[in-house]
């Protein structure tokens, strides 16, 4: 009885702590062989205003450790994704809404703008967050324009795909949250009674 109780608060303990997790994520897909010793890694992140950045993009590029040799096939592109209300206007930077930045660190290349042509991680500015990239970086290293709800960019391969979604989902707890929380305690509660 006592383990019964014990797995019930464990299971609904981590499935509560799953509801308050942070809303920034990468989730992988299945790698792609490009050929026998080439393999084009699989992800989809989205992104939210939340302080979690830098945000590594290193595992998700190397699927975890999986493919090393090949992530010079799998960086990003430094550059921009900026949100704004003005798309055809990047200039206009009172109209950004968020800008996430590719930061070229990787594979050294002393033709590109940044210096590199890969980048192995993301750091997403906000109105009233981190503060925006300079217009001169955005114009000279490169941007994509979106409009606020439709930020999303999938790579030339189709195989990555980068999504800013703006204001984290709310961290009130819904009803089957605490419909979990509930019966923790409540094992708890039994097992500390058997206990006594």
């Amino acid at each position: 009885m006592k383990i019964r109780s014990l797995f019930a608060v464990f299971f609904s303990l981590m499935m509560a702590q799953a509801a308050f997790a942070g809303a920034t994520n990468c989730v992988e897909g299945a790698p792609v062989p490009v050929s026998m010793s080439v393999v084009n890694t699989s992800f989809a992140c989205t992104f939210y205003e939340e302080n979690v950045y830098p945000f590594s993009l290193t595992p998700y590029v190397s699927d975890f450790g999986l493919y090393t040799a090949d992530n010079y096939t799998n960086w990003p592109f430094p550059g921009f994704l900026v949100v704004t209300t003005d798309p055809g206007n990047v200039a206009d930077t009172a109209a950004w809404s968020e800008v996430l930045t590719f930061v070229g660190d990787q594979i050294p290349d002393s033709s590109s703008p940044t210096g590199f042509d890969g980048s192995d991680e993301v750091t997403l500015s906000w109105l009233g967050g981190p503060a925006f990239p300079s217009l001169a970086a955005v114009e000279n290293d490169g941007y994509l324009a979106f409009t606020p709800g439709s930020a999303s960019f999938v790579n030339s391969s189709g195989l990555q795909s980068f999504t800013v979604l703006g204001a984290p989902p709310s961290a009130t707890p819904e009803p089957s949250t605490l419909l979990l929380v509930f019966p923790a305690a409540l094992g708890f509660l039994a097992f500390r009674r058997r206990r006594v």
